[in-house]
């Protein structure tokens, strides 16, 4: 299933056979676009089409979507859909077979469904804290050893 997003729609001019009408444009939750019919022109003026628009696809949207007023990213999202895409570029074969089973295991299992939003310093602490008492402190050391400023990978 696609990601839901705020949608205001398309209202536009149809031919319905011979009848002239005011149809919204949109895209259901399937990815597909759809078009529902408002009515014809000769009973509705522009304004009271944007009106209904506005109304249906208030129904569309959940009823209480603002256009301002998006979803907040949710951890496994931003790793799977901007990390993880943007790192199989630059690692090795070798880097990705084991990097990535960690971060899904370790990030996307433990954290996945809290909002990127909600860290702070202090609780990324005390969730790096609470896996080296319980995975040993390798796992969270994992990749910063070596070189003096911290760089990952380094001997």
């Amino acid at each position: 299933m696609r990601r839901r997003r705020y949608q205001k729609g398309s209202l536009q001019q149809r031919r319905h056979g011979k009848r002239r009408v005011w149809v919204v444009l949109y895209w259901d939750s399937e990815g597909h676009h759809r078009y529902h019919t408002i009515g014809p022109m000769i009973d509705f003026t522009k304004s009271r089409a944007q009106e209904e628009q506005a109304k249906f696809m208030r129904g569309i949207n959940g009823g209480e979507c603002e256009e301002n007023r998006a979803r907040p990213v949710l951890v496994s999202e931003f790793v799977n859909r901007v990390y993880l895409p943007y790192y199989r570029l630059k690692w090795k074969g070798s880097t990705k077979g084991t990097s990535e089973s960690r971060i899904q295991f370790h990030i996307v299992g433990d954290l996945g469904n809290r909002q990127l939003e909600s860290f702070t310093p202090t609780v990324l602490q005390a969730y790096l804290e609470g896996k080296a008492v319980t995975h040993g402190f390798s796992v969270v050391d994992w990749g910063f050893r070596g070189k003096a400023n911290g760089i990952p990978g380094g001997t």
